[in-house]
């Protein structure tokens, strides 16, 4: 439905809404992880799966750098499973 508007919108007005932005593919990551974490299945992997979608999505948004994403990681995955220990 939300397509659908945004297409009608952009087809009558000027301004153009684009939907498929820098990083609009992380939302393939982020919108299930969450779901599942709202469902309370497995929150430590959904947990991990969103942190990993969204520091994705900031690099694709250039808001941090790939190669920052890399380097954190590791430790942002290492931080979850020892809080969840």
């Amino acid at each position: 439905m939300a397509v659908g508007v945004i297409f009608a919108y952009n087809a009558m007005f000027e301004p153009d809404i684009d939907i498929f932005f820098d990083g609009w593919w992380t939302l393939f990551i982020i919108v299930p992880c969450f779901l599942g974490l709202v469902r309370g299945k497995d929150v430590k992997g959904n947990v991990i799966g969103i942190l990993i979608g969204v520091a994705l999505l900031l690099a694709a948004q250039d808001v941090i750098g790939f190669d920052l994403v890399w380097k954190l990681l590791v430790p942002a995955v290492l931080i979850v499973i020892g809080i969840s220990i």
